[in-house]
């Protein structure tokens, strides 16, 4: 099988569009922190099955906006995931039997983020819909070379970990047959330890 996945310099450009978020203060030390991330993705697959080879080019957009004071803030995020080229299977079985590979970007319209947070230099406090990246996030990751994030219910605080999660939300689609049946509840203690480097003297 060969899987090919292209993002052209153009498209490069719009995958860092929430670097454009800027503050705004309302007063009473609370300010406004609007973020919009967009990425387009074309995806081609190569496989030697039944099914003709698929060809996706997709739009991902993802709005926010975040209010904060002091060491707390609260985030809102969505997420769309839209199809121009639709010649894949994209894993949502609503849409019925499509004769293609799978590339698993569904389009989607979903809330990705609500979190509320405090942060100060001793402790960071997250609880509510979040992305959760825990080490290489070969066990629990957000999923981020995808379109559509994979995110959880959860609740967070480091630097000992204790999480919480609910079912998780996204990555191939929230109604999607790939996700069904795999809603989750469970909870997890990590740690880690920072060591500065030892030099010869």
């Amino acid at each position: 099988m060969k899987k090919h996945i292209i993002l052209g310099a153009v498209f490069t450009a719009l995958a860092s569009t929430s670097a454009l978020a800027e503050s705004f203060p309302l007063g009473g030390g609370i300010t406004l922190t609007p973020s919009l991330d967009a990425r387009v993705r074309f995806e081609t697959v190569d496989q030697d099955n039944a099914v003709a080879d698929a060809e996706a080019l997709t739009v991902r957009l993802r709005p926010g906006i975040s209010l904060g004071s002091g060491g707390f803030s609260l985030l809102v995020e969505g997420e769309g995931t839209f199809g121009i080229v639709n010649h894949y299977n994209d894993t949502n079985a609503a849409n019925g039997v499509e004769p293609y590979s799978v590339v698993a970007d569904p389009e989607s319209i979903e809330l990705n983020r609500a979190q509320l947070q405090y942060k100060s230099k001793a402790v960071t406090l997250t609880a509510g819909r979040q992305r959760i990246n825990i080490d290489d996030q070969r066990f629990v990751g957000s999923v981020g070379w995808r379109q559509n994030e994979q995110t959880f219910d959860a609740g967070k605080g480091c630097s000992v970990r204790y999480r919480s999660a609910e079912p998780m939300h996204g990555r191939s689609g929230r109604f999607s047959a790939a996700m069904r049946g795999r809603a989750m509840r469970s909870a997890a203690i990590t740690s880690s330890l920072a060591r500065e480097p030892v030099s010869a003297r």
